[in-house]
């Protein structure tokens, strides 16, 4: 078991927005810069405006002029925030001064105003808004721009990332006398002592890439994770099971006993360094798409960062042990034989290995092993080709042969019985 990347906790920031980082993962406003001569984008005019003329109190009481631009996302600008509807300050950012960054195409508005309804990520219903909403800038690469005018996305309806409406959906009033929601208090936010009671993101607005697993774009994803997750196609996502995702990292996994007897912990094989090693584990109690991972690698005692995830303690004793003796001669281990191939045991002995252990040669465990070949000489018989083998492998010839081209800690095994013209059965010939 080769020692794993055992960080994949950190997916707790994969939005970096959510409940678990409810104001650290929105982007503040860029300083105001005053330069009013480049366009942030060119609109488009073939299409209809957001935002249709109307009558009544203007939800923006001034003209962009030269106001300092603000919001990276879109195009915005720095408002005194006597200056704007107190409906509308209510969900928009705040600049560095204390003003108001007001998307440019919310300066035309009056009155009541009632977004455009459209079709958002994942086929569910939203409305065409700013790029500029905090609760956009999480996740707004994901957005398509559907129906909406340029510079303006489909926000959905209800947030993904919480279940709860995000308000894009309904009117609001820019009149003096409108009533303004009061702000709802924060949830207290997650943690290992605040598990998640319901999902904190749908995973299924993303692409599936595996049983139990879906494309989470590279942007969300900690760089640092990225080389222990299974790239998906395009290269701009990767695979993360739906467990990381839909409790925001704040889980543990199932306990499990692994071959041997050994604390383990059930995790999807669609994690990179799961399946590389899916050949040498086994289900045993776990359900779905995962394995049983052992906590410790029992060849080195060193932790394989199995029971390091999310908000796992670790492995009840709290430190590892070797586990499975070494024999052969220093260059193999004792392995159950649960683990081992019944056509191979016969090739293997127990010596120097408890009951229900076989001494396995540890290039065995190397994925399509195929020895060295050799050439040796069976005295007044004939010489041959083989292939080098450990000395504690047991072959039907093994008093006959001898280390060949080898070397001292090898056997040179023949492939073909030179004695018989069959097939000697050697693994790897």
């Amino acid at each position: 078991m080769k020692p794993s990347v055992h960080r994949l906790a950190a997916l707790l920031i994969v939005w970096g927005c959510g409940p678990a980082a409810s104001t650290s993962g929105v982007p503040r406003p860029s300083n105001p810069t005053n330069d009013t001569n480049v366009p942030i984008f060119t609109p488009d005019t073939t299409k209809p405006p957001t935002n249709p003329p109307a009558t009544g109190p203007a939800c923006v009481d001034v003209s962009v002029g030269t106001l300092p631009t603000c919001c990276d996302s879109g195009p915005a600008r720095c408002v005194p925030a006597d200056q704007v509807a107190p409906r509308i300050t209510s969900f928009l950012l705040s600049c560095a001064d204390g003003s108001i960054c007001v998307p440019e195409n919310l300066f035309d508005l009056k009155g009541e105003y009632t977004p455009p309804g459209c079709t958002s990520v994942g086929g569910v219903p939203g409305a065409c808004m700013t790029r500029c909403l905090p609760g956009v800038q999480g996740f707004i690469g994901l957005l398509p721009q559907a129906t909406c005018a340029e510079g303006d996305v489909c926000i959905p309806c209800v947030n993904p990332l919480d279940g709860q409406e995000t308000g894009v959906c309904e009117s609001f009033d820019c009149s003096p006398d409108a009533v303004v929601p009061d702000p709802e208090p924060p949830a207290d936010p997650l943690s290992c002592d605040n598990l998640p009671t319901e999902p904190v993101i749908d995973a299924s607005i993303f692409p599936e890439c595996c049983e139990g697993a879906h494309c989470i774009p590279n942007e969300f994803v900690p760089t640092d994770l990225l080389s222990a997750l299974t790239p998906c196609p395009g290269g701009t996502s990767s695979c993360i099971p739906d467990e990381f995702v839909e409790t925001g990292g704040f889980f543990t996994p199932e306990t499990c006993s692994a071959p041997g007897g050994l604390e383990g912990r059930c995790l999807s094989s669609c994690i990179s360094f799961v399946a590389d090693q899916s050949t040498l584990l086994e289900k045993q109690t776990c359900q779905g798409n995962t394995l049983c991972v052992p906590c410790c690698d029992p060849f080195t005692g060193e932790p394989t960062g199995a029971c390091d995830l999310a908000c796992d303690t670790g492995p009840q004793g709290g430190i590892c042990q070797i586990s499975f003796n070494v024999c052969c001669g220093g260059v193999g281990h004792c392995i159950p034989t649960e683990f081992i191939p019944g056509e191979q045991q016969g090739y293997l002995n127990a010596e120097g290995c408890q009951s229900n252990y076989l001494c396995v040669p540890d290039v065995f465990q190397e994925p399509n092993f195929k020895g060295a070949p050799c050439s040796g000489e069976i005295p007044f018989v004939a010489s041959y080709t083989g292939i080098c083998l450990p000395k504690c492998v047991d072959l039907p010839l093994d008093f006959l042969i001898g280390s060949g081209s080898c070397g001292g800690n090898d056997d040179c095994v023949p492939c073909v019985d030179p004695t018989s013209g069959q097939p000697s059965g050697a693994p790897g010939c």
